[in-house]
């Protein structure tokens, strides 16, 4: 090659190269690219056949003058870029080590070329380096001649790569094809992950916005207004893990949408000073609108969920249903007696640790009975009487061991057997299951409920035998099995309750006699009721010796025997009712009932065989509301006309009987003032009776 020099400016002219190997072809662009930018002349070699680019092993020229160099970088600049085709590789700095071949980087590499996209690069000379013309080195040893001057490396170096290097897919970048170093070269500029990163952002930001909308709400038209609105993300999730932490179910019922739980944690996060609460009042006030929302209001009367718990900040004050003691702790709710709410009793009522009294007793609740009601250990009363809970009662009601007031779960639909559990109630007082479908037989634990003092089972599907243990309630003043299916004799250890007022045992299988123990020993009864059985024999004499028997004796649909005793005058305390009917008792009607002038409701002999005459001594009953004497055959005579001094008298019943003559006037004339109900034979003559008669 043959060097000139014109103005200080050196250009040399290279005949075309003969066809290279790509392989070599990107050997030699690599050799090129780091020949520039270690600010090494690029040299000529032959090999066998081809011509290819080889790195100088002679040390670098001496450094021109800064205006040289300035005008020397310039002209490469120039020369460069006006040709079509060229690659200007800008930006090449020398570090401050030595590097090995494969070692070197490039900031960037930009096409110039007049027709983009164009695959071939134009043919072009090479370019040397400028070079001083006053400043040469000495030539090297191999056969090319180089230039005896480069720039610096701190001067941004213009390079054209001729077409012999080959096409911008065969320029070898960090060991990489052309479009790959585009791609490092793009996400290396800082100005492009600044973008990627503000993207990014906005994308989680708006993520967090969705979720947070999902979780805290928004705010609805009635003034309760959803976390979101009020509270922060941090401190709303402070709140949410308080409640979720506390949560029997790990806060999943909370999490799905329109559930109680949800929505009572929506109201806790509208609060804007739930973060000031502690965990025991946002736990309290949890529980409560949980409650709150299990209900399905059928008015606005006298409902608690028309009070304005959901609009008050202290849940004790001004709520007629919520009692709290000095530390603001709930200790009771009592929400009984409206008939207008229905809904289910939430499992969140067991997080009301402190609470002694629940009462919803005459409502329409619903649904299963929470176990979660056995960790209100501090429980006195449990009160759910007259609802419409079904299922099994939770055997964890044993647990409540300061239950004392009572446990009413009377007037429902639940099943299943009474829990043994309930023998460890040692201090309760009062127990009502009766009104229920509760099956098998009475656990002996419960023989062991020694402070029992009010005990009714009734109207339940029991069976078995009542057990002689009974005698251990020594406390107990009321019984009340009737209507079950008990089957056996009355234990004559009853006689034992001496505390014992009501005694019911109507509606079961019992069969024998009565035991007179019971007439001796329980001189405080007020109320007996056997009927409905199948006891036997005769009516014991020793019933005169209940004086203080106040309310009601019935004794009806039995097998009972004999005449009645005169001793029943006696029992002259008798307010309510006398039932004797549907028996097979004969003779006549003692004229002592006629003392019982304290009964207001009913004197009942219906349904036996008794005879004679109906005695005028019934005249003095004058309180009396009912009397039934109807289909006893062998009642003789008149209808006696003191009956008319029954003031009170709604119905008179004698159909059934062989009574003749008519009836009196003053009977006729209690028609206009109370007597609705005059039940005849037809052969009895009647001038103010209806057309109907037997």
């Amino acid at each position: 090659r043959k060097k000139s020099s014109s103005s200080g400016n050196s250009s040399s002219t290279t005949p075309r190269p003969t066809t290279a190997h790509p392989q070599q072809k990107k050997q030699a662009s690599l050799a090129a690219l780091h020949h520039l930018e270690e600010g090494i002349p690029l040299q000529e070699t032959k090999g066998s056949s081809e011509k290819h680019h080889a790195v100088s092993t002679l040390p670098g020229p001496p450094k021109l003058a800064r205006s040289e160099r300035r005008a020397g970088a310039h002209r490469q600049t120039s020369s460069a870029s006006s040709r079509p085709g060229a690659f200007a590789v800008n930006s090449l700095h020398r570090e401050g080590r030595s590097r090995s071949d494969d070692e070197f980087s490039i900031s960037e590499i930009t096409a110039v070329t007049d027709q983009p996209g164009t695959a071939a690069l134009g043919e072009s000379s090479r370019v040397a380096p400028t070079v001083n013309s006053q400043t040469s080195a000495p030539p090297p040893s191999t056969s090319s001649t180089v230039s005896d001057e480069m720039t610096t490396p701190d001067v941004p170096i213009v390079a054209t790569l001729v077409k012999d290097i080959g096409p911008p897919s065969a320029i070898i970048y960090e060991h990489e094809t052309v479009p790959e170093a585009i791609r490092t070269s793009i996400w290396s500029d800082r100005r492009v992950r600044l973008v990627i990163g503000i993207l990014i952002a906005m994308v989680l930001v708006a993520v967090g916005a969705v979720v947070g909308l999902l979780v805290f709400g928004d705010s609805d038209d009635d003034g309760e207004v959803k976390g979101a609105e009020t509270i922060d993300t941090r401190v709303g999730q402070e709140v949410v893990d308080i409640l979720m932490g506390a949560s029997f179910d790990g806060g999943s019922a909370m999490l799905n949408v329109s559930t109680p739980q949800n929505l009572a944690s929506e109201w806790i996060l509208g609060d804007p000073d739930a973060i000031d609460y502690s965990s025991t009042r946002l736990i309290q006030r949890y529980a409560l609108a949980t409650l709150y929302y299990s209900s399905v209001v059928d008015n606005d009367e006298s409902d608690f969920t028309s009070q304005p718990f959901l609009h008050e900040k202290d849940e004790c004050l001004d709520f007629g249903f919520v009692q709290c003691d000095n530390q603001g702790n709930v200790i009771a709710v009592e929400h009984a007696y409206t008939s207008a709410t229905r809904g289910t009793l939430p499992d969140e009522m067991g997080l009301l640790s402190d609470l002694q009294v629940l009462d919803l007793s005459n409502n329409r609740f619903r649904g299963t009975l929470p176990t979660t009601l056995g960790l209100l250990q501090e429980l006195t009363a449990l009160r759910l009487r007259y609802n419409n809970f079904s299922g099994t009662m939770p055997s964890q009601i044993g647990d409540l061991l300061k239950l004392k007031e009572g446990l009413g779960l009377e007037g429902n639909d639940m099943t299943g057997e009474i829990p043994s559990s309930l023998g460890q109630l040692s201090k309760l007082q009062w127990m009502g299951l009766q009104g229920n479908n509760f099956v098998g037989s009475i656990p002996s634990e419960i023989w062991s409920m020694t402070a029992l003092r009010t005990m009714y089972i009734s109207e339940n599907q029991l069976t078995g035998t009542i057990s002689t243990a009974v005698e251990q309630l020594s406390d107990l003043r009321e019984v009340s099995f009737g209507d079950n299916v008990f089957v056996g004799t009355l234990p004559t250890q009853l006689a034992n309750l001496e505390a014992l007022v009501r005694l019911q045992m109507a509606g079961n299988k019992l069969t024998g006699t009565l035991p007179v123990e019971l007439f001796e020993q329980l001189s405080n009864l007020q109320y007996l009721d056997v009927g409905r059985n199948k006891f036997h024999g005769s009516i014991p004499t020793q019933l005169s010796l209940l004086t203080s028997l106040s309310e009601s004796l019935r004794l009806n649909n039995n097998l009972f025997t004999s005449t009645m005793p005169t001793e029943l005058g006696r029992l002259r305390r008798l307010a309510v009712d006398c039932d004797l009917s549907n028996n097979l008792l004969s003779g006549s009607i003692p004229t002592e009932l006629g003392w019982l002038t304290k009964l207001e409701q009913s004197l009942s002999l219906a349904g036996n065989s008794l005879s004679g005459t109906i005695p005028s001594e019934l005249g003095a009953l004058s309180l009396l509301s009912n009397l039934r004497l109807e289909s006893n055959a062998g009642i003789v005579g008149t209808i006696p006309s003191s009956l008319g001094r029954i003031q009170s008298l709604v119905t008179l019943a004698v159909y059934g009987s062989s009574l003749t003559g008519s009836v009196p006037a003053d009977i006729c004339f209690l028609r206009d003032v109370q007597l609705t109900t005059l039940e005849l034979d037809c052969d009895v003559l009647c001038t103010c009776c209806d057309e109907f008669c037997f």
